[in-house]
């Protein structure tokens, strides 16, 4: 039986800011369109949400630009923990901001490496934000589409 290797090209992040409205509360995407039409999906099955509080607000609620960068901050950090080895393990979606609150998202390829860096990072307190995560299975990338798709 031959061995099969599956070669992803990644590109760079194209983030776009996009003004956005959530149950008539002014909010903040922040989406990375270099992603709207990824080809392999599937090597990427898990979907992350990690919610966060964040202090410094504008007046309908959204972060300042201090405060969003801050979030991207962390945000950087986070990834380089769940991409420290040569394969990618998580791709950036979006950063969703609104009423105190950032939901960031990625596209996982290995939960299991994410949750156990997630876990290690909130036992040691090595974070700025209070948060919490989620993790699902999403083969389809349904919980993200909506983003890739503004």
């Amino acid at each position: 039986m031959k061995d099969y290797f599956q070669y992803v090209v990644f590109k760079d992040e194209f983030l776009v800011e996009i003004p956005l409205e959530m149950n008539s509360i002014p909010g903040l995407c922040i989406v990375n369109k270099s992603l709207c039409n990824f080809d392999y999906k599937k090597i990427f099955p898990w979907n992350l949400t990690l919610r966060l509080k964040y202090e410094d607000k504008d007046d309908d609620l959204r972060p300042t630009r201090r405060e969003l960068s801050l979030i991207n901050k962390f945000r950087l950090r986070l990834e380089n923990e769940f991409n420290l080895n040569e394969k990618p393990s998580a791709l950036f979606i979006v950063n969703i901001c609104y009423s105190g609150e950032a939901d960031l998202v990625w596209m996982l390829h290995d939960a299991d490496i994410t949750n156990t860096i997630l876990k290690k990072i909130i036992e040691n307190k090595e974070y700025q934000y209070d948060f919490g995560y989620n993790i699902t299975y999403d083969v389809e990338w349904e919980e993200v589409s909506d983003y890739l798709d503004i």
